[in-house]
């Protein structure tokens, strides 16, 4: 069975506003909560197949925090993750960091009541 674990990035920052969206970092709180984010999974898990990133700014920095603290045999960074595009076919645990609205779209939860 394959593991597939979601991580929206941490809390970005909109101190300078003349960075792009795709370039702005994460703040402090957000760098604080991807740390203990990152322990409090590794407590849980110690291996990922693959970490698939978008390569903006915060996502990449997030990413990292996840990098340092659990075993992961490859990871990829990209830009057309940023927009949403990618393949997933391999590996048995897989973990991907998208923009919110980039999970939105990609995900629907239908709950109990709908069926």
């Amino acid at each position: 069975m394959k593991t597939l674990i979601i991580i929206r990035h941490s809390k970005s920052s909109w101190k300078d506003h003349s960075l792009s969206d795709f370039d702005r970092p994460l703040n402090k709180r957000g760098k604080k909560d991807a740390k203990k984010m990152s322990f409090e999974l590794s407590e849980k898990i110690k291996k990922v197949d693959l970490l698939l990133s978008s390569s903006s700014k915060r996502t990449t920095q997030t990413s990292n925090y996840f990098l340092d603290s659990i075993d992961v045999r490859s990871n990829i960074f990209s830009e057309n993750l940023y927009h949403s595009s990618s393949d997933i076919s391999s590996g048995k645990s897989i973990r991907i960091s998208l923009r919110n609205d980039s999970i939105s779209s990609h995900l629907s939860f239908k709950s109990p009541v709908d069926s």
